[in-house]
């Protein structure tokens, strides 16, 4: 197995403060010596690990990995922030974390050219029948108000145009058409009609189901909550970096195609980017 990713972010109670979600290594960030403690142990028998952590997590995580590497033998620890729901940060680094499995000897540079490829083009929202606990997107006054009514729902979508669109009933007019695109759900006691309603937006080419690395209650306040991510079928082969793209950091020796190595940061003159 080459470079292995972990996913330090707030765990639903079944995975306990540490252990593996279908083969992915996870660590609870709030227990702050747990974490410490697994990225050691993990970077230490591979030499090198990807730590991947929600965007509001990155100080925190930062500060961990620092202490792991002052207390710890010598490795390089890159830090990874990934933004949406939990089932799409879950998702994202599960499939990072499998690309780092393969035999190819520039897939650590693919590790990394396809997390940069999955930020930028996944689609992740969640439904929620209030939006009381909801901080990021952060809701108006007047859905707040619209929350205390019969029959609420509202669609919590992130990326770079994160917002909250008001969504009580199909259909879901916002959810955008994604050719070519595959959508994962969580498991849900939200309405029907929720599920149906985005996958006849969004026509995806399959669709499966998986649980979030967090509890929903832990989450957004309420078993009624439905996630989302929609990942482009074919991101493997868009988002591999082509050949001549991806060169050897003169300082730490390691490959990727990025204008900063992810481990030391020294900046390469090869400033080309993924396909697209």
């Amino acid at each position: 197995m080459g470079t292995r990713v972990l996913l330090a972010t707030s765990l639903r109670p079944e995975l306990g403060v540490s252990g593996n979600d279908n083969g992915l290594p996870v660590v609870d960030s709030r227990h702050v010596d747990v974490v410490e403690s697994t990225i050691c142990e993990l970077a230490s028998s591979h030499g090198q690990l990807i730590v991947a952590c929600a965007d509001h997590d990155y100080e925190s995580i930062r500060r961990i990995v620092t202490h792991a590497q002052l207390r710890g033998d010598d490795f390089q620890v890159a830090i990874e922030t990934i933004g949406g729901t939990p089932l799409a940060i879950g998702v994202i680094a599960s499939l990072a974390d499998e690309i780092g499995g393969q035999t190819d000897v520039d897939a650590q540079a693919a590790q990394f050219a396809a997390l940069d490829y999955l930020r930028e083009h996944v689609w992740s929202a969640a439904w929620l029948p209030s939006v009381s606990q909801l901080r990021n997107p952060a809701p108006s006054v007047l859905q707040h108000v619209r929350s205390w009514l019969p029959h609420s729902g509202f669609l919590a979508v992130d990326g770079s145009d994160a917002h909250v669109d008001w969504a009580p009933k199909a259909p879901l007019s916002t959810v955008p058409l994604l050719e070519g695109f595959a959508l994962i759900r969580s498991p849900s006691e939200a309405p029907a009609w929720v599920a149906a309603a985005v996958e006849d937006a969004i026509r995806p080419e399959s669709v499966s189901e998986v649980i979030p690395v967090r509890d929903s209650i832990d989450s957004f306040g309420s078993r009624q909550v439905a996630e989302f991510v929609a990942i482009p079928a074919d991101f493997h082969d868009r988002s591999r970096p082509r050949h001549e793209t991806v060169s050897s950091c003169a300082a730490c020796g390691v490959r990727h195609a990025r204008p900063f190595c992810p481990y030391c940061k020294m900046a390469t003159a090869n400033l080309q980017g993924v396909n697209q």
